[in-house]
């Protein structure tokens, strides 16, 4: 009888732990609102998961590995701007920074500007990427 007790005890707690399992399951399911999944490179992803800035180390000598932040499209498939210096997100726009180009990305309407020189952009765009340039990141 205790033999019974203590089988139909177990049964009741494996039960019990894969209900929380579905539940947890399909909790993530139904509240996941990204088309695009991220990865465990991804650093912070916008809109719908579609840009994602994701990081990655890169030996620079045998005894050093520097991590680099690249901005990547995921519906193209292709990196949008590498080696990110600098970047800061206001009102649903990204402003990024590398070594030789400045980048706006106006994320909710899937498009981006970028150029080598700050003159292609407006006063208060030069603005906004000068407190970027010299605002950690």
């Amino acid at each position: 009888m205790v033999k019974f007790l203590s089988c139909l005890g177990q049964k009741i707690c494996y039960i019990i732990v894969v209900w929380v399992i579905l539940v947890y399951l399909l909790y993530f399911f139904l509240t996941y609102n990204h088309a695009y999944f991220s990865g465990k490179d991804t650093i912070k992803s916008y809109a719908d998961g579609r840009y994602q800035i994701l990081v990655f180390s890169v030996p620079e000598d045998e005894s050093f590995a520097m991590n680099k932040k690249s901005l990547y499209d995921m519906k193209e498939n292709k990196c949008i701007v590498a080696d990110i210096l600098h970047y800061k997100e206001m009102d649903d726009i990204l402003y990024l920074i590398n070594k030789n180009t400045y980048t706006i990305l106006k994320y909710q309407e899937e498009k981006y500007k970028q150029s080598s020189s700050l003159t292609d952009f407006t006063l208060e765009e030069q603005q906004i990427f000068q407190e970027v340039k010299y605002s950690p990141s």
